[in-house]
């Protein structure tokens, strides 16, 4: 299960919190990871993948993605998408792009 928050949040927090131009105009440059496709990542090394991006059915999906787990003793991956992981205020100011590997 990947909690999905769409940026390196850790980093943007770590900036917001020192003295410099990203907390001052709130504007995070390079976190932001837009584009990155984490079922398709894992597609690519054989293994299911599924997205959650609503939060209702994560629970049912949790489960159903256990069930065939144990079922059939593959690996699966979940990419629960969560909201955007800066500080509150914060936007990109760059985004980080993955190119397209469809």
């Amino acid at each position: 299960m990947v909690p999905n928050n769409g940026a390196y949040g850790i980093v943007a927090g770590a900036f917001a919190g020192a003295d410099g131009v990203m907390k001052d105009t709130a504007t995070y440059a390079g976190v932001v990871l837009d584009g990155a496709d984490i079922v398709q990542l894992a597609g690519s090394f054989g293994v299911e993948g599924r997205k959650v991006d609503d939060e209702s059915k994560i629970a049912d999906v949790v489960k159903e993605s256990l069930d065939t787990v144990e079922r059939e003793g593959r690996p699966m991956v979940l990419d629960v998408q969560l909201p955007l992981g800066l500080p509150e205020g914060g936007k990109a100011a760059k985004q980080t792009k993955f190119k397209d590997m469809s």
